[in-house]
């Protein structure tokens, strides 16, 4: 039986190496996890649609609360794609917090206004890569969009 064991072992090493050296490095690089404040430095002007807020102390996105897409206190986090251009094409979201009236934040909402961002794009020498980046987004009572300001 110990024998067996080993000799399962032995070929498990072997055939996870061969895939290894099968992949490409290019493969290991082409996408990238980073935390959202090193991905929101690479902000472009503008890139940020007007009623969203980077909050660099918090690390969460802040949009103004109102009663259909945002209510007040809900928060969703979402991990976002960035593809190499710096263009965000997907968002995919989960509710972290509801109301006290059980209403949380209108994902898809979120969604599209979190693929209006545009990023200077992550580069490795001359290679710009895509990512991937959490981020939360929190509804604010007291947040006015810089739009109204």
């Amino acid at each position: 039986m110990r024998r067996a064991l080993t000799v399962f072992f032995d070929f498990l090493l072997w055939f996870t190496g061969i895939f290894a050296l099968q992949t490409p490095f290019s493969a290991v690089l082409a996408e990238t996890s980073v935390n959202s404040q090193e991905q929101f430095r690479r902000l472009k002007p503008n890139g940020l649609p007007n009623q969203l807020n980077y909050n660099f102390d918090r690390a969460f996105l802040e949009v103004a609360a109102d009663e259909q897409d945002c209510p007040a206190a809900s928060r969703a986090f979402f991990n976002v794609h960035i593809n190499e251009r710096g263009e965000v094409t997907k968002a995919s979201g989960r509710t972290l917090s509801l109301t006290a009236r059980l209403e949380g934040v209108a994902l898809k909402w979120a969604a599209e206004l979190l693929k209006e961002m545009r990023f200077h794009p992550l580069k490795y020498g001359d290679k710009a890569s895509s990512v991937e980046m959490p981020v939360t987004l929190v509804c604010e009572s007291t947040y006015t969009s810089r739009r109204s300001q």
